[in-house]
């Protein structure tokens, strides 16, 4: 079965919609940058410093609820 075509307007984020992901991204890129440079790094050890950041970031996906089962 084949999905029925969408109108162009249907598929166009309106202007708003792409400042607020714009705003969203750039809000994103500069968080990122305060994590990564923040002075806690400088403590983990060169070696166990990837795989650190890597928990933490899993961390946070599971408080998201990524990766939960369904009670």
């Amino acid at each position: 079965m084949e999905a029925a075509p969408r109108s162009c307007a249907a598929d166009a984020d309106s202007e708003q919609e792409q400042q607020e992901v714009a705003a969203l991204r750039e809000k994103e890129r500069n968080l990122t940058g305060v994590i990564l440079t923040h002075a806690f790094w400088s403590e983990v050890p060169g070696p166990e410093r990837l795989d650190a950041r890597s928990q933490l970031k899993h961390a946070l996906a599971r408080e998201d609820g990524e990766g939960q089962e369904a009670a």
